[in-house]
């Protein structure tokens, strides 16, 4: 792990009365049962918190206007800008397309219910659509629409899938939908770097005491958490924090090249790393 990533954020998973466990290094593979496991967390998560987590997040983070920024300017109405949002929550980003730019196709999908209903309220009009699918417990091959793509964007996302494979084959997947002139961009989430967030982590082992169905802590990579929105006794949800190392071998499974990057979000501005990849 990086020379001093994420301290507090190990030191709290495990918790002061709670054993060490030992994690899934480099050179094992998280299983599939770990990886549905920790993903039915985030899929209670969503729906138990979704109303109020659409009320605390109603405005576009400052990153999205430097991906547009970058779309071609050549779209027309008979040949479209062509937008793959995967994981778009409650259309966010979506609202942001429609108020900035003119001519495109857009194709928003996540594993929320809830949130894609309120996306679909959201009344963008029919050059945006939105879909329900689960890339985690679906293989991303298969859950990911087919076609090509002029902008494809995984943003606030990539947290929230299980198992460093997994979060390496989504992006190739999503490469592999670029078009030639394409564009890819990619968010990872720094909560580390802001202390604040560090008594929000719900160590595995409490959580495990009180789980119809525990996590194997055997199976846990270093990043992994347990993280808890609002205040004490809300529930929590699964995000995996990559240290650099990591974040270089998950952009590089995509097989693009990195034509920008840059901090952006947050109080401090630095909340997420924006990665924008092309051919």
């Amino acid at each position: 792990m990086h020379a001093g990533y994420s301290s507090a954020l190990r030191i709290r998973t495990t918790g002061s009365h709670a054993p060490e466990r030992k994690l899934c290094d480099a050179g094992c593979e998280m299983n599939r049962a770990t990886q549905l496991a920790l993903n039915a967390i985030n899929q209670r998560f969503y729906a138990a918190i979704a109303a109020e987590w659409i009320e605390t997040r109603k405005y576009a983070w400052p990153g999205f206007e430097r991906i547009v920024a970058r779309l071609p300017a050549a779209a027309t109405r008979e040949a479209p800008l062509r937008v793959l949002d995967l994981g778009c929550g409650d259309g966010r980003f979506a609202q942001y397309l429609a108020e900035h730019t003119e001519h495109l196709r857009y194709l928003g999908c996540d594993a929320s219910s809830a949130l894609l209903a309120h996306a679909n309220t959201r009344g963008l009009g029919p050059r945006f659509e939105f879909c329900h699918t689960d890339f985690v417990s679906t293989p991303a091959s298969t859950a990911i629409p087919g076609g090509e793509f002029d902008l494809v964007c995984v943003l606030g996302v990539l947290h929230h899938v299980p198992g460093r494979t997994a979060r390496q084959l989504l992006l190739r997947e999503l490469g592999a939908r670029l078009s030639a002139h394409g564009l890819l961009a990619v968010t990872i989430w720094r909560l580390t770097d802001d202390p604040r967030f560090a008594t929000r982590v719900v160590p595995f082992a409490d959580y495990n005491r009180a789980a119809a169905e525990p996590i194997a802590l055997d199976q846990l990579e270093p990043g992994d958490t347990l993280l808890r929105w609002g205040s004490a006794g809300a529930p929590a949800r699964y995000c995996h924090f990559p240290d650099r190392h990591e974040s270089e071998q998950v952009l590089g499974a995509s097989g693009l090249r990195i034509v920008e990057r840059f901090h952006a979000d947050g109080r401090g501005g630095r909340l997420n790393e924006y990665a924008l990849l092309a051919h």
